[in-house]
């Protein structure tokens, strides 16, 4: 379990802004641009995605 988590923790950050990115395309193309939360949850997760991936950077030294 500890090798998994060792494995898929530094990439948290990057997946989620991918997340958030993909929820923006597909709401766009299936028409939810008149609901908040599906935009305000897009942008949360690609906010949260590009701090926990500066922040694993910098507790790896690879900056």
């Amino acid at each position: 379990m500890r090798k998994l988590l060792s494995i898929i923790l530094p990439h948290i950050g990057m997946a989620s802004v991918y997340l958030g990115t993909l929820l923006l395309v597909v709401s766009f193309l299936l028409g939810w641009t008149s609901s908040n939360f599906v935009l305000f949850l897009s942008l949360f997760l690609i906010i949260a995605g590009v701090i926990a991936h500066v922040v694993i950077l910098k507790q790896n030294h690879q900056y």
